[in-house]
């Protein structure tokens, strides 16, 4: 009885002293009479450590002096606890703040830890009484001089239990709290205006990694220190904070994609956001003993994080290529590919080309990590090969009914053979400083190698049939049998129209084959897609805008519609007059 009415007058006592510090007559005064009730709690608790190392020893070991502390804390702070949060089932949480919603998960975790460690197996244990709703008091528990420490356990189970139910309900209150607070903190930090700066050696940057991160890093500190080491709690919590910073970084990147300097500042500020994440991870790690399979999940969500950023930074980086290739596309309108150009022994165009990515990597390797402008010069590449490969495509619509596109259709060949080889000499020159571009020029150019040698045959009446070898490495890059066979043919209309109509029967000959490189079902983010890198796309944005009739079978110009629907394209003249011709 004496140590019942020592927890109630410390419990009452240390309400009553939060209650005076917290007198605030504008107050919310349910906010304030909870968290006295939760410093009344913590201020128990931290007692039952004093009387097992302090008053335990003074006693008999049959009166069990630290089970009675502990059982009298457990009924006097369940009664108080389960008062103010609605009973067992949480019915008042919905009222309660995000950090009070911690303050009770912490304690109640904080609570059965010691009761854990007192008694390992005692949450295992089946009440002889389901129903019971009221624990027995200290007279109740007491055989003579004796604790019936059976009954007592019985006491400290049921309560526990109790209050586990109630940490439920407010572990699910808590984590939708914590993540409606994380979205209001990341659409502020993302909408505010970012510090620009420069690094010493020239690296453009902003301050969004750190405002991000400072946010994130306090929030999940703040859990993590209130929590048990071994809190579940907490793994939820990374992982609603980390999955809404996915959300919201993915919902806003392209607003940092406005300019060249723009996209570099991005590419830096994303790697350096994946970084930033690890070392919160690290931080949480090494500072809790959660168990291996919720280490394996903060580590998984937060790989996941530093993917997508690390993703972002990549197509920033690659981004760059349309600041690149937008004013050579300006410089380079209607002069590829016409008499003059022909004409023009030094390759004019193509050292156009090279010149601006020349000048323009003068200022993208200052301003962009080097990781970052390998990943670039990847891009470029292929934005290279496309753009040329597109002007080629355009010419053959421009063409019309003329009997040739070229003056001399052999030397425009051999022309288009040396701006290419200029431009590749380009990126050769880049590869001493990036080795691993030299993987990606052998794979990119090893398309267009199958387009010229196509082209070559074709313009020096080679037999169709020949031409068949290059298909499968243009289908690769294409990966759509229908989109290659219309940029084949078009190809062919530019060098010698009058095979057009046989390279496409030889093409359908060759159908079924091709499609083994068609894409399969593996799922792919398009978020990190750049469409405009993709040669299909290109393909498919020029013959959307087509209006030359096509030599098709009807049957098959039905079959291409459908495929090309799916790349947005709405159909066009391109095929023969119905399905009762032959073409």
């Amino acid at each position: 009885e004496d140590f019942q009415t020592r927890a109630i007058d410390v419990f009452n006592g240390t309400i009553d002293k939060a209650r005076e510090e917290c007198n605030d007559p504008y107050g919310d005064n349910r906010v304030a009479e909870f968290n006295a009730v939760l410093r009344a709690a913590n201020s128990l608790t931290y007692q039952i450590e004093i009387v097992k190392q302090h008053m335990s020893p003074c006693f008999p070991p049959f009166w069990n002096v630290e089970t009675l502390w502990m059982t009298c804390v457990a009924a006097v702070c369940s009664e108080h606890i389960l008062e103010h949060i609605g009973g067992q089932e949480g019915n008042s949480l919905s009222l309660f703040t995000v950090t009070q919603l911690l303050d009770l998960v912490a304690w109640i975790e904080s609570f059965r830890q010691r009761v854990e460690d007192s008694f390992p197996n005692l949450l295992q244990l089946k009440s002889r009484n389901n129903k019971k709703t009221k624990l027995k008091t200290m007279q109740e528990l007491m055989k003579g001089k004796e604790i019936d420490m059976e009954s007592a356990k019985e006491n400290l189970s049921w309560v526990t239990n109790v209050l586990w139910d109630a940490h439920t309900v407010a572990q699910d209150q808590f984590i939708l709290r914590t993540r409606e607070q994380t979205v209001e903190w990341l659409e502020r930090v993302y909408e505010n205006k970012h510090a620009e700066s420069q690094t010493g050696d020239g690296r453009l940057i902003t301050s969004l990694p750190e405002d991000v991160f400072a946010l994130a890093g306090v929030q999940l500190r703040t859990i993590r220190e209130r929590l048990t080491k071994k809190s579940s709690v907490l793994v939820d919590a990374v992982t609603i904070v980390f999955t809404m910073m996915q959300m919201k970084q993915r919902e806003k990147r392209e607003g940092f994609l406005e300019d060249l300097e723009e996209c570099c500042a991005a590419a830096n500020d994303f790697m350096r956001m994946s970084d930033q994440c690890d070392d919160i991870v690290e931080e949480i790690l090494e500072n809790t003993d959660l168990p291996p399979q919720d280490q394996r999940t903060v580590q998984d969500v937060a790989n996941e994080l530093t993917r997508h950023y690390t993703n972002d930074a990549v197509f920033a980086a690659q981004t760059i290529h349309k600041f690149i290739f937008d004013p050579i596309e300006k410089e380079l309108e209607g002069k590829l590919f016409t008499p003059e150009w022909e004409e023009n022994t030094t390759n004019q165009a193509a050292l156009t080309i090279v010149k601006t990515i020349e000048d323009f990597m003068n200022d993208v390797e200052e301003f962009m990590e080097k990781v970052m402008v390998g990943k670039l010069l990847n891009g470029l590449v292929r934005a290279a090969i496309n753009f040329y490969i597109k002007q080629l495509l355009l010419k053959a619509e421009r063409k019309g009914s003329n009997p040739s596109c070229f003056i001399n259709t052999k030397e425009a060949i051999t022309r288009i053979n040396g701006d290419v080889k200029l431009i590749r000499a380009c990126f050769d020159d880049f590869t001493e400083a990036y080795p691993s571009l030299n993987r990606v020029l052998s794979m990119e150019f090893e398309t267009w190698n199958n387009i010229f040698a196509m082209l070559y045959f074709a313009a020096n009446d080679g037999d169709p049939e020949d031409t068949a070898s290059y298909f499968p490495g243009i289908q690769k890059a294409i990966k759509n049998v229908n989109i290659s066979r219309f940029m084949i043919g078009d190809l062919f209309f530019l060098v010698a129209p009058d095979q057009e109509r046989a390279v496409y029967e030889l093409f359908e000959k060759h159908e079924e084959e091709l499609r083994a490189f068609e894409l399969n079902d593996n799922y792919v983010d398009e978020h990190f897609v750049d469409k405009s890198l993709q040669l299909d796309k290109v393909v498919v944005e020029i013959i959307g805008e087509s209006k030359r009739r096509r030599p098709i079978k009807g049957e098959t110009q039905k079959k291409m519609e459908k495929a090309m629907g799916k790349w947005g394209w709405k159909g066009g003249e391109t095929a023969g007059d119905d399905d009762n011709e032959e073409y």
